[in-house]
């Protein structure tokens, strides 16, 4: 309850400051961690998943990594949940069965991509390739957190880098709508010049 408390104060930007003095975020974190350990070690050894105090790890990891997602909105906190060294949790749970806890992963990683060096961490971590599988994920929130966080990581990649990634988002955006496909394509004059004459 404590953690959504949290997340619902920080939806007002005027909490964050406040939030962010209280050092709710590094707590965030050290509660996240632990229950990711748990979780996984409890997946690993094939037990039932615990609880504490009649909530599952893997709630709370998700109720974490969302307010984390929130208070990342601000360009403060946002520095440090990267300072934090979090990168490399946040691409660990895009891979998470949890569709809840995928669409959260990445939109911290949303958040934490506007900043260049964050971005380029993401990329370091390998987040490239689950990304690329959640634009396709059925949960629109979580396809569209992938797709504006592989965009960000491409803006300095070279040329083919960024066009593989354009078509990739081309057709995961045509996936869910074959008939906007079906517009768009009759829209294009296949064979005919350019209306310039080029």
């Amino acid at each position: 309850a404590t953690i959504g408390l949290i997340r619902n104060l920080a939806l007002c930007p005027a909490n964050h400051a406040p939030l962010h003095d209280a050092g709710v975020i590094p707590r965030l974190v050290q509660l996240l961690v632990k229950a990711h350990q748990d979780a996984q070690r409890h997946a690993a050894s094939g037990t039932q998943q615990p609880y504490t105090d009649g909530v599952r790890m893997e709630e709370i990891v998700e109720g974490c990594t969302g307010a984390l997602h929130i208070l990342a909105r601000d360009p403060m906190n946002r520095m440090e949940i990267y300072k934090l060294n979090t990168i490399p949790l946040f691409v660990q749970l895009l891979y998470s069965p949890v569709e809840n806890i995928q669409r959260v992963a990445a939109g911290v990683l949303c958040e934490l991509a506007q900043d260049k060096e964050a971005a380029d961490t993401i990329d370091a971590e390998g987040a490239s390739a689950p990304l690329m599988e959640l634009l396709h994920s059925h949960n629109e929130g979580t396809a569209t957190y992938a797709a504006a966080v592989l965009f960000r990581i491409s803006e300095d990649k070279n040329p083919d880098y960024r066009k593989r990634v354009s078509v990739e988002l081309t057709n995961a955006i045509f996936r869910q709508d074959p008939a906007a496909w079906e517009a768009a394509q009759s829209m294009i004059p296949i064979g005919e010049p350019y209306a310039d004459g080029e």
